[in-house]
Formats: structure tokens, C-alpha cells, sequence
């Protein structure tokens, strides 16, 4: 019974021990096609927390986006995407990253996430580069492409034969720092 009430007493602490919470932030956008046109759309900086394994042997991370932040600069077309994501339903569209091992993001370049867009999430896989870790600092950049088809999204038609191509690529700028 003494051995079980020490080990109750230590073991936040080793939980502690082995691993410390950094502040994530990320800023980007994205690039979409439609009929005759492409378009783009940007959001401002986000933060979210993460968590690095003391060892520094992993990451895992959750950030989130308010989709009312994300702007293509044209209202009418805002206006639209909001409703496509059901805002009044839906705030935010949120990353996560659990327990990758920091060797595959380096050495691979590729990092698995799961993405929720309103009430559907999916894994999917996002292409680094541009990677520098000093000093425990960790800085990429992140893309990948996301299928409104896969999320069941419709982005309407606002006018007739112009519509919204399937795929959208997101561009990310991500910075970890564990201070």
C-alpha cells in the first residue's frame, strides 16, 4: 500500500516530466479554381496549443480557425462560403496532429492530420517543406489539398455554368515554440 500511495504522488510529475506545452500558430490560406477564374483566401494568425515529448521525439497539436476570419476580399463571395460552412452551426475548422514522431515530419516531409469542417473529419496527409528546427523551435510550411466532395460541401452557383472546382489547396506557415 505505501508503494501504491508514492507511485499515486509521482506520477503527475513524471507525466510532466515527459513532456512540455508549446504555443502553435499558424497563418495562411488558400488557392481554389472556378469556372474562368481562380480565387484565393487568407486568415490571420491563429494560435493553439501543443505538446512536445520531452525527448523531443514527438508533437501533437490542435488548432482551430474561425471560418468567419478566412476572407477572399470579395463579400458576396464570403458571404457564400460562410453559408457552404454553416456558421451559425460550425464556427471553426480545426487541425489536429497526435503523437508524430518528429524523425517522419523531418526525414518523410509529410505530416498526417485529422481535419474537421463542421461536423466531419478526415484523415488526410499534408506535404512540409522549408523545415527548420534551432533551438527547439519549430518552424514549416504546410499544404495540402482539401476535396469539398469529401466534406460535403457545395459551394451553390451564383451564376449559371460557373461553379467552384472540387479540390482547394491550402497553404499553411506553422511555428512551434515550446518556451
Amino acid at each position: 500500500m505505501k508503494h501504491l500511495c508514492i507511485l499515486i504522488c509521482i506520477l503527475p510529475l513524471i507525466v510532466w516530466a515527459d513532456s512540455r506545452t508549446a504555443v502553435a500558430v499558424v497563418e495562411g490560406g488558400f488557392d481554389a479554381r472556378a469556372t474562368g477564374h481562380s480565387f484565393s483566401g487568407e486568415f490571420p494568425t491563429q494560435s493553439g496549443d501543443a505538446t512536445l515529448r520531452m525527448d523531443d521525439s514527438t508533437v501533437s497539436m490542435t488548432l482551430s480557425v474561425p471560418v468567419t476570419d478566412i476572407s477572399t476580399n470579395n463579400s458576396r463571395r464570403d458571404n457564400n462560403m460562410y453559408e457552404m460552412f454553416e456558421t451559425d452551426a460550425y464556427e471553426n475548422i480545426t487541425g489536429e496532429v497526435t503523437e508524430v514522431p518528429l524523425k517522419t515530419l523531418r526525414d518523410a516531409q509529410k505530416l498526417p492530420l485529422s481535419l474537421t469542417i463542421r461536423d466531419m473529419t478526415e484523415d488526410i496527409k499534408g506535404t512540409i517543406s522549408d523545415w527548420e528546427d534551432e533551438n527547439g523551435q519549430i518552424s514549416f510550411s504546410l499544404s495540402f489539398t482539401v476535396s469539398l466532395e469529401t466534406f460535403d460541401l457545395d459551394p451553390g452557383s451564383p451564376l449559371p455554368g460557373l461553379r467552384v472546382h472540387d479540390d482547394v489547396e491550402v497553404s499553411l506557415s506553422v511555428y512551434v515554440d515550446p518556451s
